[in-house]
């Protein structure tokens, strides 16, 4: 494979010393002439660099060719270059369109477009490409993350935060000026702003801007992060909202290869799936309790065939006869903490018969009593049963829908369901 670019500004300088660090396999490099000082800096660095003519020499050389220049100077050149169909076209230009991009090459060749940031130098950062190219991104992932966009319109969200870059670099400047100021040595004060920063960018999971989605999340990645997993990025979305692609555009250009979404599956947590899908960011997302639930399958259908989550619940005996009596009452038994909450009730219930007393003191004296072995299993729907036979002094053991059992610090053990999307339903 020969790679050709036109143009040799920052980013192409950024992408060919990306590739040259890479183990990706190809003859050569030739690069445009248009910036001397980098070309001949690339050329003496990596072996593989040649220098074109011309940009037309580059186009007859090249399997892939890069643009990688303005807007103004690519509406100038392009329809002039004589392209190859058989050719792979990948354009960094901002502003000009697929379509734009077709009526200037003129021939039927596979076009991609493409935004590669700075940091692809050191083989890190996203590469969001537009429309989705398998060797495209098997190509990108060697330098970076690829994330794959099925709507050129929802491109626009990640071509603006991209141009975050500028008060990025300039805040870190600022800072590092700061230290310098109060007496700490460049070289130094350079070495921590960076760090910093690199530490809080390693640190994608969203959830709601909420307690419950705050708490969930911080164990969320405490947990993955013990087995190994990174996690990219993690942040807050406000439910209610009509649109999450600002939102999605922010995971994305973090990288990953799933979204563990924390929130509800009729707010927020539906709204950032519905974003993601649009943009083609991403297919795969981890669920949380409160994001597991039918309405969502209806929702997305197919979409969601690479998903899974977990939810308190249980297979024992228990949850089977809960399903029954919940389904009598007119209750959906799957939705989540449905079980743990009826337990919650019938435990407090029997400890206040086993004390013979409302008292929180003796309720919370009683409840391990009521709820542990030694003792006749009480099931739900069996509440009665349970007073009964407290009321004669003997023992109970409440095993409930969820198979309560607590330890001897008095924290319940729990059980917890992994559901995954098949058949257009979630099952265990």
């Amino acid at each position: 494979m020969i790679l050709g670019f036109i143009g040799t500004g920052k980013i192409a300088s950024s992408v060919i010393t990306g590739i040259c660090k890479s183990n990706l396999k190809y003859k050569k490099i030739i690069i445009s002439p248009r910036n001397k000082q980098i070309a001949k800096s690339l050329k003496k660095k990596f072996k593989k660099i040649v220098i074109a003519k011309d940009n037309q020499q580059i186009v007859d050389q090249s399997t892939w060719v890069f643009l990688s220049i303005t807007p103004t100077v690519g509406e100038k050149i392009i329809k002039d270059l004589k392209f190859k169909s058989s050719q792979t076209i990948v354009s960094f230009i901002s502003t000009i369109t697929l379509s734009q991009l077709k009526k200037a090459i003129k021939v039927k060749a596979k076009i991609v477009r493409a935004i590669p940031l700075p940091p692809i130098s050191l083989k890190k950062g996203p590469v969001p490409i537009c429309p989705p190219n398998s060797k495209v991104k098997a190509f990108f992932n060697h330098l970076g993350t690829t994330v794959e966009i099925k709507n050129e319109k929802s491109s626009i969200n990640f071509w603006s935060t991209s141009g975050m870059m500028a008060p990025f670099y300039e805040m870190q400047r600022v800072m590092s000026d700061w230290l310098v100021k109060k007496g700490v040595k460049r070289n130094n004060a350079q070495k921590y702003i960076t760090s910093l920063f690199l530490a809080l960018s390693e640190d994608a999971v969203i959830h709601s801007n909420n307690d419950y989605g705050k708490g969930l999340a911080d164990v969320y990645k405490a947990a993955v992060e013990a087995h190994g997993i990174k996690v990219t990025t993690v942040t807050a979305h406000e439910d209610g909202k009509a649109d999450y692609s600002s939102e999605v555009a922010t995971l994305a250009s973090a990288g990953g290869d799933a979204v563990a979404v924390i929130g509800y599956l009729d707010q927020g947590g539906k709204g950032i799936i519905q974003a993601s899908l649009d943009s083609g960011a991403f297919d795969t997302f981890v669920l949380s309790d409160g994001m597991i639930g039918q309405s969502l399958v209806d929702a997305f259908g197919k979409d969601l065939s690479k998903s899974f989550g977990s939810l308190p619940g249980s297979t024992g005996k228990g949850a089977g006869v809960f399903a029954e009596v919940a389904k009598a009452g007119g209750i959906d038994s799957s939705g989540p903490y449905t079980g743990e909450s009826y337990d919650a009730a019938a435990l407090i219930v029997l400890a206040m018969q086993a004390g013979n007393s409302a008292d929180r003191a003796s309720i919370a004296k009683n409840v391990m009593d009521v709820a542990n072995a030694p003792g006749t299993k009480i099931y739900p729907g069996e509440l009665k049963k349970g007073l009964d036979l407290l009321a004669k002094g003997k023992k109970i053991n409440y095993e409930g829908a969820t198979g309560v059992s607590f330890t001897e610090v008095g924290e319940a053990e729990g059980s917890f369901l992994e559901q995954e999307v098949k058949g257009g339903k979630f099952k265990t």
